[in-house]
């Protein structure tokens, strides 16, 4: 029985685990056997995401945890041009500084002769 529930797509197990109130691993064949059916009880006629929403032209239907990864990659993304723009702002700045010091010491040679 274990290894039919650790089988399982993970959002699956997580329903189970639910309403196991807690976790599957815990309890014994028995248990689990007698959760799957009065599970198998209930009236939901499984439809799965896909079946659910129609499928628009060009558009990819994506799980949820497709969804999250994408989302992820597009703030890693997002850090990382705001990492860039950071550095050559400092760089920017540090370059200024630089100049203003040359400027400082070509001037103040100049006067000193």
């Amino acid at each position: 029985m274990q290894a039919f529930t650790t089988g399982l797509k993970p959002d699956t197990q997580m329903l189970q685990d639910a309403s196991a109130g807690g976790t599957m691993k815990i309890k014994t064949d028995d248990e689990v056997r007698a959760l799957i059916d009065n599970m198998s009880l209930n009236e939901y006629r499984g439809h799965t995401e896909e079946e659910a929403t129609p499928r628009k032209k060009g558009m990819i239907n994506l799980n949820t945890q497709d969804a999250l990864l994408a989302s992820n990659k597009l703030l890693s993304i997002q850090l990382e041009t705001i990492a860039k723009r950071l550095e050559a702002r400092e760089v920017a700045h540090l370059s200024r500084k630089t100049n203003e010091r040359i400027f400082l010491l070509v001037y103040m040679n100049a006067t000193h002769f």
